[in-house]
């Protein structure tokens, strides 16, 4: 891995497994693992690889009323996913 002119390590995107190209948020919860929002999708990287690159959640279709704005993670471990006009709640533990 090389490092650009901007001082990025390494890219990540729809040809490694990521559901679309744009993501609109990044979750960094301390697990070890990381959540990246698309307008579409959630998907959990995991970076030690025992899973593969990315496993998606997608999110109930409906429009884009769904676009993924933002994620947080609550105290009880689960994501909150703010979408255009609603909030989800995601849990790990379940899924």
């Amino acid at each position: 891995m090389t490092a650009n002119t901007v001082g990025f390590v390494y890219y990540v995107g729809a040809d490694q497994g990521l559901p679309e190209r744009t993501a609109t948020d990044f979750l960094e919860p301390g697990t070890g693992e990381y959540w990246v929002a698309t307008a579409g999708a959630m998907s959990r990287f995991n970076p030690d690889g025992r899973r593969g690159l990315f496993e998606t959640h997608r999110l109930p279709q409906r429009g884009d009323e769904f676009t993924l704005i933002q994620i947080a993670e609550g105290r009880d471990g689960r994501i909150w996913c703010q979408t255009l006009h609603d909030l989800l709640c995601f849990d790990r533990r379940h899924n």
